[in-house]
């Protein structure tokens, strides 16, 4: 007997191209886990990278401008007063309870931000540390800032015009 050939696929043929993309499937979805998993640090790393910049150009600015700049002797917060003699306070505080946000473990942590002026306005969140320094119109400051387990550390300093 003669066979003919067939145009269309066996059943079985469609069972093992299905097996086959079902174990590829299997394999590539963790990696695109991986992938958004790494995007999503990244995105927080990148907060914390702009929220630094930005705090530390706004003290920069302020203290080159300065006539006179009192640091407190914990050095966590330093008055600054301008040449047209208005007072710019930054410092250290802890959020209110009303604040805090959860930590991985389920309770809650409090955390510090930057404050200006005693008002509700802030520079940056989360700041595990922080240490301002003047002296011989050097003006030092370190920062540290975590975040979700993200970590970023930063030292800066600005030579000010106080005579």
């Amino acid at each position: 007997m003669k066979c003919e050939k067939s145009n269309g696929v066996t059943l079985i043929e469609l069972l093992v191209a299905m097996a086959i993309l079902v174990i590829l499937v299997g394999m590539i979805t963790p990696l695109f886990r991986s992938i958004g998993r790494v995007n999503t640090k990244q995105k927080e790393l990148n907060r914390i990278d702009t929220s630094i910049g930005k705090s530390i150009d706004i003290i920069k600015r302020e203290i080159r401008g300065a006539k006179n700049i009192v640091v407190n002797t914990s050095g966590t917060a330093v008055t600054i007063t301008k040449a047209d003699n208005t007072i710019v306070n930054f410092k250290l505080e802890d959020y209110s309870p009303a604040r805090s946000e959860k930590n991985r473990s389920g309770g809650t942590s409090l955390v510090k931000w930057l404050q200006v002026n005693n008002d509700d306005a802030h520079l940056a969140d989360n700041i595990s540390n922080l240490n301002f320094q003047f002296t011989d119109n050097i003006f030092t400051l370190y920062m540290k800032i975590v975040y979700r387990g993200n970590e970023k550390e930063i030292r800066d300093a600005v030579t000010s015009r106080i005579n």
